[in-house]
């Protein structure tokens, strides 16, 4: 069962970032309320998946680094909306979503704290 929530996770993560850069990137051409359907189905995925993980390997406790990459799926969660909200600020969301990415890989590689 960890596999499956591992599988999840990473997979999840890997076309949620995919998804949310095309988002921003595509951003000025209009709203795109399928590409907005991805992100936020992929972000449940990334979401079950890290719970998932959390729940069988850790037994539901939550060390420092899980917060680190709760709040940086958070930032890539709201990244593709933001960009499609607002299309101006869309560099500026691409920017923060690689940022959240490798926020989340460093804590989930060194486990600070």
């Amino acid at each position: 069962m960890v596999n499956t929530y591992y599988l999840l996770h990473v997979a999840g993560g890997f076309l949620l970032t995919a998804f949310t850069i095309l988002a921003t990137a595509t951003a000025v051409t209009g709203k795109n309320k399928r590409l907005l359907m991805v992100t936020g189905v992929l972000s449940l995925v990334v979401l079950v998946g890290g719970f998932g993980l959390v729940a069988r390997v850790y037994d539901n406790t939550w060390p420092t680094w899980v917060l680190l990459k709760v709040a940086a799926w958070l930032v890539l969660s709201m990244g593709a909306g933001m960009a499609m909200k607002k299309p101006s600020t869309a560099p500026m969301w691409t920017g923060i979503s690689i940022l959240a990415v490798l926020t989340a890989i460093f804590a989930v590689y060194f486990r600070p704290f």
